[in-house]
């Protein structure tokens, strides 16, 4: 099965429906999530909302699946961005 990133607007509307379960890691799944999706996630969330973005943060890095964009990454995102 090939890997699965949530989007941040993904995310989002698990957390704010009540289906924030279907974030976590399951058997059968190849789920990752990013550093970038995790940041966003935290700087808007409420205050209910915290310790389980923080249990899921906790529950990827464990599982060795947070992914964190490298420096090149970063600029070949700012060339793209620049050309939007």
């Amino acid at each position: 099965m090939p890997p699965h990133f949530f989007d941040t607007s993904v995310c989002i509307r698990f957390l704010r429906n009540g289906e924030f379960g279907q974030l976590f890691p399951e058997a059968g799944a190849v789920r990752w999530l990013s550093a970038v999706v995790f940041c966003e996630l935290r700087a808007g969330a409420r205050d209910p909302e915290i310790s389980a973005l923080d249990r899921l943060r906790s529950e990827y890095a464990g599982i060795g699946r947070l992914f964190c964009p490298s420096p090149e990454e970063w600029r070949e995102c700012g060339v793209v961005l620049a050309r939007l």
